[in-house]
């Protein structure tokens, strides 16, 4: 299981700086994605040695939709890198990557919060 961690997140570290330095997402982007995927990341491998047990999705997001979401935004990149939000002309990935770090902040804070109050229903104080 450790090394399959370890894999995951080299995997998105090389996917964030491959996205970073591709021209379709701006780096600071592609850093807030990958720091709030390894911060869910280190909550879920916290909460699997606390509470023993191991959660592959988080909220209705698991592994295989999030590969459905990279497929849609591959092949809307294809039509076009540019998406208009507001009236204003920005990059299709800049827009969806702050969507998704904003989610994965809000649910590593949700999932976090959760996972406390289990800790603590398990020992409460004296």
């Amino acid at each position: 299981m450790c090394v399959d961690h370890i894999v995951d997140m080299l995997g998105a570290v090389a996917l964030m700086t491959g996205l970073g330095a591709s021209g379709f997402l701006h780096w600071q982007t592609a850093m807030a994605m990958l720091v709030a995927f390894l911060l869910l990341s280190g909550e879920s491998y916290l909460a699997t040695y606390t509470l023993g047990r191991f959660e592959m999705s988080q909220g209705i997001f698991g592994p295989t939709e999030i590969r459905i979401l990279l497929i849609a935004g591959n092949l809307a990149l294809l039509r076009s890198p540019y998406s208009a939000l507001f009236g204003h002309r920005l990059l299709l990935f800049d827009v969806d990557g702050a969507i998704a770090a904003v989610c994965m902040f809000a649910t590593a804070i949700i999932v976090a919060a959760r996972h406390t109050a289990a800790l603590y229903r398990q020992e409460p104080l004296p």
